[in-house]
């Protein structure tokens, strides 16, 4: 019986010891990074204000962290829309058919927002 229920523990990650490590940096981040989050928030709403007035956007959601979620217009292929910004080095991610997500992160600075805001600009439909 012993030998498995280690089996199942070891199969369900109770054996994990890289949970440690994992403990380890969430509790850096805790200590060293959360004062720094507001400005990945306030860097967020700056790329929001870019996109508000883009023709191409359907629908911008409230931006209330560092997590930008808008809707493309359906005239409007979004495998193109992420096309031209990898073209510009920004990268973002598709969630369902229209609707596209832009995270900011620690290492996202003033003068990559400055880059993507102008990069935002000069995509036109």
């Amino acid at each position: 019986f012993i030998k498995k229920a280690r089996k199942w523990r070891k199969a369900f990650g109770g054996g994990m010891r890289q949970v440690g490590l994992l403990a380890g940096a969430c509790l850096y981040a805790l200590e060293f990074n959360v004062s720094k989050l507001k400005e990945d928030h306030n860097r967020a709403k700056a790329i929001a204000a870019a996109l508000i007035d883009k023709s191409y956007i359907d629908y911008l959601y409230p931006v209330e962290s560092n997590i930008i979620l808008f809707r493309l217009k359906e005239s409007f292929p979004s495998a193109l829309f992420l096309e031209k910004l990898k073209e510009k080095n920004i990268l973002a991610v598709l969630f369902g058919k229209q609707q596209v997500r832009l995270v900011t992160h620690l290492n996202f600075t003033d003068d990559l927002l400055e880059q993507t805001i102008k990069s935002i600009h000069q995509i036109n439909i």
